[in-house]
């Protein structure tokens, strides 16, 4: 009897498709009421943001969904003063190539800080307490608005 190989591949490319953009603990790279996703609008009574602070998650990636949470909490706080966002890459992945030049190698979370002219100020790649976040973004400049 010939066995089929179909569910040794299905295996194999679920297993590949897992481990895409692998996991990272947190380390540094570089010195919305629901967090927005990508492509998403602000809310009209909403001010324009002077920047942006944005995660760039898998959504296999259990830190990232830590990050999340942080994201979610400090973005009322920050409306108006920051654009707070997450994008994620698997179902966004011609972003990648755009992160490149800041530093990504596919490795999630990954979190850009930019100036309202899309400057880099700040990258980090894994999990980053709520306390140093803040802390990046008071040494950035941000305060909170609220």
């Amino acid at each position: 009897m010939k066995r089929s190989r179909l569910p040794v591949m299905v295996a194999i490319s679920g297993f590949a498709a897992l481990f895409l953009f692998s996991c990272s603990s947190g380390t540094p790279d570089r010195p919305d009421t629901a967090v927005p996703q990508a492509g998403s609008a602000a809310p009209a009574d909403q001010e324009p943001a002077v920047a942006s602070l944005t995660e760039y998650r898998s959504t296999t990636c259990g830190i990232c969904e830590e990050v999340q949470h942080i994201f979610t909490s400090i973005q009322p706080a920050y409306a108006g003063v920051l654009a707070v966002r997450i994008v994620n890459l698997n179902q966004n992945r011609e972003v990648v190539k755009d992160l490149r030049p800041a530093g990504f190698a596919n490795r999630v979370p990954f979190i850009v800080l930019r100036s309202a002219a899309g400057e880099v100020l700040w990258t980090h790649t894994g999990y980053i307490p709520e306390t140093e976040l803040k802390d990046i973004l008071a040494d950035n400049g941000f305060t909170p608005a609220r």
